[in-house]
């Protein structure tokens, strides 16, 4: 049964994705992807609904950082107005086996002024360049996000 359920939910996703074909590598999860996937009416939370369980299906861990996590939170607790999705949100971090917690330590801290100085061109928000920074220390290159300036630091989105 679960594998006719796997193989007719592949056939309804695009091919195209390489998200979903990563199998046993660390994938970094940012804020944008956290909110579209906990919030039913963000317009991308299908897409991220199904590359976060094609992610956890095929064995990756899902990397996230502590500025990451207290984004989310805040941005949870601000948009939808009800309390209970941040907690949830914390709670779902912490139980999960397939998540991984990273915290920005000094030297991230470090790199991530160096991005942002790097490409002052670019909008990066401060978490964003912690972020890189971070991706950069794990060696890390695909990043499940809809923030564009994951690409533009020359990660892999999907």
């Amino acid at each position: 049964m679960i594998n006719i359920y796997m193989a007719k939910r592949r056939l309804l996703m695009n091919k195209s994705n390489p998200f979903l074909e990563l199998k046993n590598k660390s994938v970094f999860v940012d804020t944008s992807a956290w909110f579209a996937l906990l919030n039913k009416k963000e317009q991308e939370h299908a897409k991220i609904k199904e590359i976060y369980q094609a992610l956890l299906e095929n064995n990756n861990t899902l990397i996230i950082s502590n500025q990451v996590l207290g984004e989310t939170f805040t941005l949870l607790r601000y948009r939808i107005k009800n309390n209970e999705p941040p907690f949830k949100f914390i709670e779902l971090i912490n139980k999960s086996m397939m998540i991984k917690k990273v915290f920005v330590e000094e030297k991230f801290e470090k790199e991530a002024l160096k991005i942002l100085k790097d490409y002052q061109d670019q909008k990066f928000s401060y978490v964003d360049a912690t972020s890189f920074a971070v991706m950069n220390g794990l060696e890390l290159k695909y990043a499940l996000s809809l923030d564009t300036h994951f690409a533009a630091a020359g990660f892999i989105i999907p």
